[in-house]
């Protein structure tokens, strides 16, 4: 019996170690930027670009700025406002996870232009700095679940098909994330 409870207090004892950095104090900052693009077809011809376009876009998005969740080093903040389309439809998403620099996520939603079901998965640097974010990220969009090519290719005609099933590859952007002008 001795033996059990001496178990209990180290698996207590460690758990509350491994705790400890996720309960650590956190706080909200208010955060916004500029990025330049590169968007390309899925079979990598070029499409367009733009710069200076901002996170979130106060025409778009209901608020000035994204509200991240500082926890130790980890920013954390939902990922609609990062599109310009604002609410989208259908829209699902992993949440932001900015950790030691690095982050990857991802989003599903209909689009508003074509009507079909998509797929964004995102990869990146960010630091955020005094309100502001920096560094650069890619953007894979996927039409996911579309047998027909053609009505893929009629909405999206740069559009390749994937070696999975029904998942056709439409587009990657280039971002290059900079401070506030």
């Amino acid at each position: 019996m001795k033996r059990i409870a001496i178990l209990g207090l180290v698996v207590t004892l460690l758990l509350m170690a491994m705790a400890a950095p996720v309960m650590a104090k956190s706080t909200t900052v208010q955060v916004w930027w500029l990025e330049d693009a590169e968007r390309y077809g899925g079979d990598g011809t070029w499409l367009q670009s733009w710069v200076d376009g901002r996170i979130p876009d106060p025409e778009d998005a209901p608020v000035e700025s994204i509200e991240f969740i500082k926890t130790g080093k980890a920013y954390h903040a939902g990922m609609e406002l990062f599109y310009n389309y604002y609410p989208l439809d259908d829209f699902v998403a992993s949440p932001l996870v900015i950790a030691n620099g690095k982050f990857a996520a991802w989003a599903r939603y209909t689009s508003p232009a074509s009507g079909l079901p998509i797929l964004d998965k995102i990869r990146g640097r960010l630091t955020i700095d005094d309100g502001t974010a920096y560094g650069s990220y890619v953007q894979y969009s996927y039409v996911e679940g579309v047998t027909d090519e053609e009505t893929v290719t009629s909405s999206y005609p740069n559009a390749v098909a994937t070696d999975e099933p029904d998942i056709w590859l439409i587009g990657i952007t280039y971002y290059t994330v900079h401070g506030q002008q």
